[in-house]
């Protein structure tokens, strides 16, 4: 699943939706990219998120991408956070940055 911006919210709701559906012992092994992506859940949804067994998420961030910096991230209820493992790019992309 790919998307960038709102589609990459959206990509990580799909992923969530998908490894949540039980079909008898089938668990789709899920791989989400996404580009430029805003925050879209609280520390618990990013929790449980990060810990779906068959889903990995790569969140890309280009220099200094200011939707990336939304919706805020600080005191509750505005406590918004990022799923997945980011890997940012610098703005000239001399650089790459992955935790």
């Amino acid at each position: 699943i790919t998307g960038h911006s709102m589609g990459a919210a959206l990509g990580v709701l799909i992923a969530t939706q998908i490894a949540n559906i039980q079909i008898q012992s089938f668990k789709p092994k899920i791989t989400v990219i996404t580009f430029g992506g805003p925050r879209i859940g609280n520390e618990a949804f990013s929790n449980s998120f990060n810990n779906l067994e068959f889903v990995r998420h790569w969140r890309i961030t280009n220099g200094w991408d200011p939707i990336t910096r939304i919706p805020p991230h600080g005191p509750k209820p505005l406590d918004y956070r990022h799923t997945g493992h980011h890997i940012w790019l610098s703005h000239d992309i001399s650089s790459i940055d992955v935790p």
